[in-house]
């Protein structure tokens, strides 16, 4: 009988498949401890908020009055604004009629601002003024409306 050494033999790629096998374990096992060397943690908070953009309005530009004018005379109309804002603030007035009277309105100030902090209150007046010559009688039981809008906008 013949003695067949192929048999008995492991080949080659078994021990080449092996030794890669046990590098690749071998490496896997080493390089997890790297990845742990150089990971780095962090803690941190956020203290952050929102300023307070906080404006009044006298009571005199929320309520209804009544105007008792006559052709060629003029009234004024007192309105202060308050700002209690952590941040400054410019603002803008403006008032409007309906048109239903021949009414002129003007404003010794339209503009204003405000500093950062602390409580600060300004005036405007508004002069509301009939023309002389505008005395229709058409404009007797008229009624008309005034309105005035306060822009306030934050300043950068």
């Amino acid at each position: 009988m013949k003695y067949n050494s192929s048999k008995q033999k492991t080949p080659f790629i078994f021990y080449l498949g092996l030794t890669l096998l046990l590098m690749v374990m071998l490496t896997t096992h080493m390089s997890t401890g790297l990845l742990a060397r150089y990971m780095s943690f962090s803690e941190g908070g956020d203290s952050a908020r929102a300023a307070s953009f906080a404006i009044e309005v006298g009571e005199t530009l929320t309520q209804s009055f009544e105007l008792s004018l006559k052709p060629g005379e003029s009234q004024t109309k007192k309105i202060s604004i308050t700002c209690k804002s952590e941040v400054a603030v410019n603002y803008t007035v403006k008032a409007e009629t309906v048109g239903n009277l021949p009414l002129t309105l003007s404003w010794e100030e339209q503009s204003g601002s405000f500093g950062a902090g602390g409580t600060e209150t300004k005036s405007h007046e508004l002069v509301i003024s009939w023309a002389e010559n505008e005395d229709s009688y058409l404009y007797s039981y008229e009624i008309d409306y005034i309105t005035v809008t306060i822009i306030c906008e934050q300043a950068d």
